[in-house]
């Protein structure tokens, strides 16, 4: 699995751009179909959890979903677990993020045995508190 970012509410849309995962086969040839991870992807990161890949990714949220010109925005991370297929298995995870406290950046890790780390960071409120790594913990699971 590769995961890439798109910025699709503030470039030319269209083909791959319109996505931001795939599947590759092991000679690295597309395998199953593409997916859109949600929103203008910044930053992701995926891992195999052993029966499925969980892709995280930090995205930019438009206030009031302007998609030109100066808005403000919001980041925020959020996760899937998907398929070999490129499917998705259950749904999506909000993990973090509001316009006041964003939060970016994410990276994934995973046991093989189900486990899933995803670390990010986890911005505060205030300009006064520091920033914070923060973690979440996913589990495979009925």
């Amino acid at each position: 699995m590769v995961t890439w970012r798109n910025f699709r509410p503030v470039g030319r849309g269209g083909g791959i751009f319109e996505t931001s995962a795939m599947m590759l086969d092991e000679a690295g040839k597309p395998s199953g179909k593409p997916f859109q991870l949600e929103g203008c992807v910044m930053e992701t990161g995926a891992a195999w959890d052993g029966s499925a890949y969980v892709a995280a990714w930090g995205r930019l949220t438009l206030k009031d979903g302007n998609r030109h010109g100066p808005a403000p925005a919001s980041e925020s991370v959020a996760a899937i677990r998907l398929g070999e297929n490129g499917e998705p298995v259950g749904g999506k995870f909000e993990i973090s993020g509001t316009f006041a406290a964003p939060a970016s950046h994410p990276a994934v890790a995973s046991d093989g045995a189900g486990t899933t780390l995803i670390a990010y960071e986890k911005h505060p409120e205030t300009g006064d508190v520091p920033i914070k790594i923060a973690f979440r913990m996913l589990r495979a699971g009925p």
